[in-house]
């Protein structure tokens, strides 16, 4: 064979390498995009601050909200409700479900004076937990946590937030099934200041003395492990 021939096949053994490896990596590309599309996560999909969703929750029925029933209300009535379909963050654990969430843009959701982000636990087929945003919501109180004790009186339990920050706190009301995001840094030992950032709406429970039972189990036991930037926000119910 003559040199020449040799160095077409070497120049053809050389690109047919390069086409490989382009398409290897191509595939790979597409393979890893294809999990980030899928949303798979290996640790329980979560719910507002550190709620996640169990599949032994209990089923008696909870609050209502623009028809949305817990335990009783579908998932495509929410979406029928915000005219979207949600996305579905897949749990890969056997003892937690996938969560559904919904979010409209600000402005959508100020013009239609409803919660911009929903997210949603269900048992079976129905809607068993609910979270949605506070702030422009017409049939939520506001932001402040006065207008939630005016609807629900004094919480059975105001305690600290997943979230491990001493700014914020879970304020929860357990016969109806209700609790709140509270953000107290500008509390200035005046309760009206705390601010309202989200409400999760969950089965209720007449038990309200023990921690052991959703949502309690998914909430910071104690205090964060470094110093409060203020000495006020070193109580764990400051109200």
């Amino acid at each position: 064979m003559s040199n020449k021939s040799n160095n077409i096949l070497q120049n053809i053994v050389i690109i047919y390498g390069i086409v490989v490896t382009i398409i290897l990596f191509i595939t790979i590309f597409v393979s890893d995009n294809n999990k980030n599309q899928n949303n798979h996560i290996d640790n329980p999909p979560i719910v507002g601050l550190g709620v996640s969703c169990p599949i032994d929750l209990p089923d008696a029925q909870g609050v209502s909200w623009r028809g949305i029933i817990i335990n009783e209300s579908h998932i495509q009535e929410l979406y029928n409700l915000y005219g979207v379909i949600g996305n579905r963050v897949l749990s890969n654990s056997p003892h937690y479900g996938d969560v559904f969430t919904i979010s409209l843009t600000r402005e959508a959701a100020e013009e239609r004076r409803i919660a911009q982000g929903a997210r949603v636990c269900l048992l079976e087929s129905e809607i068993s937990v609910l979270y949605l945003s506070v702030g422009f919501d017409s049939e939520l109180p506001d932001g402040h946590y006065e207008s939630w004790l005016n609807r629900y009186g004094n919480p059975d339990v105001v305690t600290w937030s997943s979230s491990r920050d001493w700014n914020n706190r879970m304020a929860i009301w357990s016969v109806e099934g209700v609790a709140v995001d509270l953000d107290i840094i500008y509390l200035d030992d005046n309760y009206v200041n705390a601010v309202v950032n989200g409400v999760l709406f969950f089965p209720p429970t007449a038990d309200t003395s023990s921690l052991e039972e959703f949502p309690f189990n998914w909430l910071q036991q104690d205090a964060p492990d470094t110093s409060p930037p203020t000495e006020g926000l070193s109580v764990e119910n400051p109200f």
